[in-house]
């Protein structure tokens, strides 16, 4: 009678005490409750009037789900009000709920959300200058509940389907499909609804960011068939080494649904997979162990550990040709607070790295295991999905041949002291004296490129500077001509008879300098070198091995020109020869990278 007594008072009880000026709702409370509600410094006041309670605290999903440790004790006032203010918190949205007196509840003040394997509470944190999850003035989609029955297990299923803007408006149109697994103890309503995952989409399509795309969300456990007059088994998620009942749902039941009732495009070039936590950790073992039916593969924040790029996923990774020509993308993405998760994930991009296999590492900075890191991964995945469909030609690329000196790559040179054209075992060079020689073409190759291999072949010699710069890119400013702070560098530092390679890139405040002291070569020798951005990171290698990475969000850079033999200001001189270059509009893997006759 007690615990129902204290239910009844929590659930029909007003919220007496107003917020304090600079406290608004959260975009999550249900019509016109004013609790919890957020401060202009992102502290949230949480309150419930329950004046039978002994004792009241606010609970929270876990320590870095955002809004920090707890459970937090309320302090009820005269009016049987319990109220109490925590953080500042991270933006984004938050499980909580109520304990009262010793009984857990949800907020009555709160929408409910599926999580924790039952419904909880949530509140919205806004997050200053971020709108790309917010239900805009764009043309909307529609998230559709669509009900079968599983030939895998005989039991009805439900899945949550969203069509773009224009699906039933244009007929005739077919689209890829992107299936995209929630985290475990959540169901398959929760991308849509904690992740806003439909006006994400609604977003990004109408910015005209992201393809058109039918987005599959189901919930990703599943039972085997029970046996006649047995129990059923429990529901398990496909995370373990073989296939479960999940995978097989997806394979033999889930797709064909969905190609057999939606109008898609039912190949694996036009199938995509991602997920979050337990839903990554099942996209990854579903894609890697199917690539004829997925082209296009997305982990966020999934539980990556002791990670072998020989031979994880029964060796998917040891031909990194056949690896690289199957995927068009495979994305890893975890946020910079959540330690355990973003250290494997950054552990399995550093060793793909290694092993040549092409992928992108996204790091949501401030956020732990919670739905902003996951808005974020969908925000910046989704755009790079289905792109190379529009077109199956090879990326631009411009070579720049240093087979004379009054002209590189078509343009003609400004010369600077007596560089000279010399044989080569790598063909015709360009040969720089390290005091007064270089060469300078008013044009920037890669000026409005957002991905980008920026590849050289040259010679460092000996007898150079500590610091040489054998590469400059320069953006100026179109209205001034004048040089601004954008620019890319290829230089070199020797240290001890040896060189390394330096590479830095800046535009708008965004750089990266990527400098490995312990990386030494020999002087006199020819060399392949690449500087790699693919729209993330930054990496540079040096005859295809990786020499450092480093995470960098840059715009493209404006036209500008380019500096040969020295730094753009006329300092640095470059004591050695340049044979050739050649800048793609587009991150290359090491395998796709200029080939070097054998010359040593």
């Amino acid at each position: 009678m007690k615990r129902i007594l204290i239910l009844a008072a929590v659930v029909s009880a007003c919220c007496w005490a107003q917020p304090a000026r600079d406290c608004q709702p959260a975009p999550s409370n249900v019509g016109g409750a004013l609790y919890p509600c957020i401060h202009s410094d992102l502290r949230i006041t949480f309150q419930m009037v329950a004046p039978e309670a002994h004792k009241v605290l606010v609970a929270t999903n876990n320590a870095d789900g955002g809004i920090g440790k707890g459970p937090v004790e309320l302090v009820r006032d005269q009016s049987g009000a319990w109220s109490v203010t925590v953080g500042p918190v991270v933006p984004g949205f938050h499980y909580y709920w109520y304990v009262v007196d010793g009984i857990e509840v949800s907020d009555p003040s709160s929408e409910s959300y599926y999580g924790h394997n039952k419904e909880l509470s949530g509140v919205e944190v806004p997050e200053k200058g971020t709108d790309f999850y917010d239900v805009q003035n764009v043309p909307h989609g529609d998230v559709r509940i669509h009900w079968y029955q599983s030939k895998s297990t005989g039991l009805w299923r439900r899945a949550y389907v969203y069509t773009p803007p224009d699906y039933d408006r244009n007929t005739g149109a077919r689209y890829p499909v992107l299936y995209l697994q929630h985290g475990a103890n959540e169901n398959g309503s929760s991308w849509s609804r904690q992740g806003r995952a439909g006006l994400i989409l609604d977003n990004l399509i109408a910015a005209g960011k992201a393809k058109a795309m039918i987005v599959v969300m189901e919930t990703g456990y599943a039972s085997q068939p029970p046996a006649p007059f047995g129990p059923a088994p429990a529901p398990a998620a496909a995370v373990g080494p073989g296939p479960s009942a999940f995978e097989r749902i997806v394979l033999d039941d889930l797709i064909p649904m969905i190609d057999g009732t939606y109008r898609t495009v039912a190949d694996r070039e036009h199938r995509a997979m991602a997920g979050l936590s337990m839903g990554g950790a099942q996209t990854l073992q579903i894609t890697l162990s199917h690539l004829d039916k997925f082209a296009w593969i997305g982990c966020f924040s999934a539980p990556i550990r002791s990670f072998d790029a020989k031979t994880a996923y029964n060796g998917v990774f040891a031909d990194r040709a056949a690896f690289n020509r199957q995927v068009h993308l495979f994305w890893i993405g975890a946020g910079t607070a959540e330690t355990a998760m973003h250290d494997g994930a950054k552990a399995m991009h550093e060793a793909l790295d290694r092993a040549g296999i092409r992928n992108v590492f996204y790091e949501s900075q401030g956020t732990a295991h919670e739905f902003q890191t996951w808005r974020r991964d969908l925000a910046e995945f989704a755009p790079r999905l289905f792109r190379e469909m529009a077109a199956s030609a090879p990326p631009v690329a411009e070579i720049w041949k240093f087979d004379r000196i009054d002209q590189i790559g078509g343009y003609k040179t400004t010369v600077l002291g007596h560089p000279q054209v010399i044989d080569s075992p790598v063909g015709k060079a360009v040969e720089f004296n390290g005091v007064d020689d270089a060469l300078f073409v008013d044009v920037h190759p890669l000026a409005g490129a957002e991905t980008f291999t920026w590849e050289i072949v040259f010679r460092p010699d000996p007898g150079g500077a500590p610091e040489q710069r054998f590469f400059h890119l320069q953006e100026k400013d179109p209205q001034t001509g004048e040089d601004t702070a954008a620019r890319m560098l290829s230089e070199i530092r020797v240290i001890d008879g040896q060189w390394c390679l330096d590479s830095f890139a800046t535009k708008d405040g965004q750089s990266r300098a990527l400098l490995n002291r312990e990386r030494l070569h020999p002087l006199g020798l020819w060399y392949r070198v690449a500087m790699v951005y693919d729209g993330h990171e930054l990496r540079n290698y040096v005859d295809g091995v990786l020499q450092g990475a480093g995470e960098l969000h840059m715009m493209p850079q404006g036209p500008g020109r380019s500096s040969i033999g020295v730094r753009i200001n006329k300092v640095n001189y470059f004591k050695g020869a340049v044979s050739l270059a050649r800048m793609t509009r587009a991150a290359l893997a090491p395998e796709e990278f200029l080939k070097l006759p054998s010359t040593q």
